[in-house]
């Protein structure tokens, strides 16, 4: 924690908003999947734009973006209460209205593998599992929906249909603007955090110099009498 300082957290800040600006509208799509709702998805989104903008002061090297934004949206998915989850009647496909009676994890592992089309190593960092973990998930979600192995040539036309389901909700029309507000104050907040450090290093380091003299001159003057 030493070793950052505000430069480098502005640069780091800089880059991650960046890829938030260019990702934001998968990020809502998953925090639509996994809530089922507009409000939830939104606050979600949101919410882990926060975190990450935080943590950017804690670290020295920006992580993959979606790798990184995907753990804290998924979690922040999973936590939440089964009462406050929704059921849409937004995505038409069968098979990807079966996909909402699976839990949420089964479900990230279903995007983050065929959509986002991560290797299950990646899926297993994101998701926080073993990699076996995953391709047992996998196998479930073939079974559950009817499919072969999820590599066929009838599989894929399938999941083709299911993801061009996914993408159904319209990303609302404000969420970029109200991204940008949260990006603007955690940057801000970031440059207030560093500023206020320095500001008490170097009070601090005033009173150790302070105290210093004083021992000195005491010294001094316990010789001389």
């Amino acid at each position: 924690m030493a070793n950052i300082d505000l430069e480098l957290s502005k640069k780091i800040t800089n880059i991650l908003a960046d890829g938030i600006k260019k990702n934001y509208r998968d990020f809502y799509y998953l925090a639509y999947f996994l809530s089922e709702d507009e409000e939830l998805a939104v606050n979600t989104v949101k919410d882990c734009i926060k975190a990450g903008i935080y943590n950017a002061r804690k670290i020295q090297d920006v992580p993959p973006i979606k790798t990184w934004f995907y753990q804290d949206l998924i979690a922040i998915c999973d936590r939440r209460k089964k009462s406050e989850r929704k059921h849409t009647n937004l995505y038409r496909n069968k098979l990807m209205k079966k996909m909402l009676d699976l839990d949420i994890i089964k479900r990230a592992t279903f995007i983050l593998y065929f959509y986002e089309e991560f290797e299950t190593a990646r899926v297993a960092k994101i998701l926080r599992l073993k990699e076996a973990e995953v391709q047992q998930n996998l196998k479930y979600i073939y079974k559950e929906l009817g499919l072969k192995n999820g590599h066929c040539k009838q599989d894929e036309s399938k999941i083709d249909e299911m993801l061009v389901s996914y993408r159904t909700p319209s990303v609302p029309n404000y969420l970029r603007g109200e991204i940008q507000d949260v990006i603007e104050h955690e940057q801000a907040q970031n440059v207030s955090y560093f500023t206020r450090g320095r500001r008490s290093r170097f009070i601090r380091s005033v009173f150790a110099v302070a105290i210093l003299v004083l021992a000195a001159y005491l010294l001094i003057k316990g010789n001389l009498f």
